[in-house]
């Protein structure tokens, strides 16, 4: 059964196409680029971004990349990890939160965590969290239902369902009494840090030909 039957939508009705972050032009300046980022990095891309499968660019003259295809992705994040790695500014900004885990580990160190964590994502083990991902999404549409003749603040909803299934599917304990303060950390961090540097693209660094990627 489709979701369209499950749902009794009609096979007929315009597909949903959801918002999207408008495309840079593609004459963007420097200094555009840069104000684009302080928002998001996403605003910088262009049209190509989309549609093309490997994009190019050059951004204070070091090398910016945007993968779209599995081949690529995997050649960068498996077969050929140990020549990309992150940005200093990444690393300054995730590892006081992350420490030494698997986002901020790199070569061997993170080759070592990625296979000890891959069982816990077998379909298998996957599987078995579907229930209380599919818990929470409910009992969020139906708070959304209930406050829907006012204004909802979707992105703090959003959030809080995501620690939710976090909370439950990781630490097997729901988050109705540290959820929203360990949000209001987690936003509060990442103002400070975007203050102090926002993320970057991809760089190719002269120096050595090693790549730094973007977290």
């Amino acid at each position: 059964m489709s979701i369209a039957e499950a749902y009794d939508i009609s096979v007929t009705r315009p597909p949903l196409v959801p918002p999207s972050p408008p495309r840079a032009s593609n004459d963007m300046t420097a200094i555009g680029r840069m104000a684009a980022m302080r928002v998001s990095p996403i605003g910088t891309w262009g049209q190509r971004a989309y549609e093309e499968e490997i994009i190019q660019g050059r951004f204070f003259g070091r090398s910016s990349f945007i993968l779209n295809i599995p081949d690529a992705i995997r050649h960068v994040l498996v077969d050929n990890y140990e020549n990309y790695t992150r940005t200093p500014a990444g690393i300054r900004v995730l590892r006081p939160m992350l420490g030494e885990g698997l986002l901020t580990a790199e070569g061997r160190a993170w080759k070592y965590q990625r296979m000890t964590l891959a069982p816990a994502f077998t379909p298998r083990a996957v599987a078995s969290l579907v229930p209380h991902m599919i818990a929470v999404t409910d009992a969020t549409i139906a708070k959304l239902e209930g406050a829907s003749s006012g204004p909802v603040d979707l992105r703090q909803t959003m959030q809080r369902m995501t620690l939710e299934i976090a909370g439950r599917t990781m630490f097997s304990f729901g988050m109705e009494r540290h959820g929203a303060a360990l949000r209001d950390f987690v936003m509060e961090y990442g103002g400070l840090a975007g203050q102090a540097r926002r993320i970057s693209p991809a760089h190719a660094s002269a120096s050595d030909g090693r790549v730094s990627w973007p977290c």
